[in-house]
């Protein structure tokens, strides 16, 4: 009889313990998803990029983004956005919004905004490699439309 109490209060006290470990689990992974994941890019660029960086403050603003990626040449400004998953449902009306958010803030540059997957790894991988090396006007030009261009085709 007494192993039998003895089993019985290990086994609740694990439960309880195990219960406890998943909560403080779970409370830390809504923390780290309330964190928006940008990465500012370098100014020492042939095409300042203080208006990509401002974008992203910007955008970073919204409850609904998870991700922002953007890249500016002297005519253009090139965003995308990830968002939260339940909040992919209203996906055009939050677009709708942050392009004219961006529109008004940016009125000199010509804005586009894209929450494509691939667009948002195309455009990652160009602010690595902005941060990592230096690139000529005509180079950023270059890979800003090529991406531009892809975001139309997928469409």
């Amino acid at each position: 009889m007494h192993v039998f109490k003895f089993l019985t209060i290990v086994v609740l006290s694990l439960l309880i313990v195990g219960c406890n470990t998943a909560n403080t689990l779970e409370t830390s992974k809504e923390n780290e998803k309330d964190e928006v994941n940008i990465t500012k890019i370098s100014r020492n660029q042939s095409i300042d990029q203080t208006p990509s960086n401002q974008a992203k403050d910007l955008l970073q603003q919204h409850s609904e983004i998870n991700a922002i990626h953007a890249v500016n040449t002297d005519k253009q400004l090139l965003a995308t956005v990830e968002v939260k998953h339940m909040q992919r449902f209203k996906l055009q009306n939050i677009k709708k919004k942050l392009t004219k958010k961006l529109q008004k803030n940016f009125p000199d540059l010509k804005v586009e905004l894209s929450a494509d997957k691939k667009i948002m790894m195309e455009l990652g991988k160009l602010e690595k490699n902005l941060n990592k090396k230096q690139y000529s006007k005509k180079e950023v030009q270059k890979e800003v439309q090529r991406i531009i261009d892809f975001s139309k085709e997928q469409t």
